[in-house]
């Protein structure tokens, strides 16, 4: 199963600590299978925070 994760800066690895603690589900790293859905939130996070939209695959 591909899982994706869209944010607006490069990651090299996952740090929880780093989550923000306001979130939908609360703190953590939030990844979809839905590769439309993280394709959005990157842009909508570039837009909101500067950087450029990026997509991460996890497999």
């Amino acid at each position: 199963m591909k899982l994706y994760h869209g944010t607006n800066i490069d990651i090299e690895c996952i740090d929880l600590a780093k989550g923000l603690t306001h979130k939908d589900f609360g703190k953590g790293f939030y990844v979809t299978p839905d590769k439309a859905t993280a394709a959005r939130m990157a842009k909508k996070k570039a837009r909101l925070f500067g950087g450029v939209p990026t997509l991460i695959t996890y497999i």
